[in-house]
């Protein structure tokens, strides 16, 4: 984290992660013949599926996480159609970043 903070600069690349995992979710969602809340919950089952299962590092416990609160967030708007998803999408990547922007780190005193 740079000692400033996070700020747009930083959460542009989340909000593009976010972005190009809703799109491979709604695709693939699409050709499953999936609602787009089956799709949702169905991926935030693999995901705890695999936390539970398998061994990760701290980073892919991470980044599984930051998506499971994703779509969880996602979720939570109750979509019905693909549409309805994308808006979803667009609400909750604006408020992930705006929760990453708010983290401010106190820095400790040198010695």
């Amino acid at each position: 984290m740079p000692p400033s903070g996070f700020t747009e600069r930083h959460s542009k690349s989340i909000s593009s992660f976010f972005y190009s995992c809703l799109s491979d979710l709604i695709d693939e969602g699409g050709k499953a013949g999936r609602t787009p809340g089956q799709a949702l919950w169905q991926e935030i089952a693999n995901i705890d599926n695999d936390l539970e299962k398998k061994r990760r590092s701290v980073v892919e416990i991470s980044t599984l996480n930051l998506i499971r609160a994703f779509y969880l967030r996602c979720a939570r708007e109750e979509p019905k159609t693909w549409e309805d998803l994308k808006s979803a999408g667009a609400v909750a990547t604006k408020e992930i970043v705006c929760e990453i922007e708010a983290i401010k780190v106190e820095e400790l005193a040198t010695t």
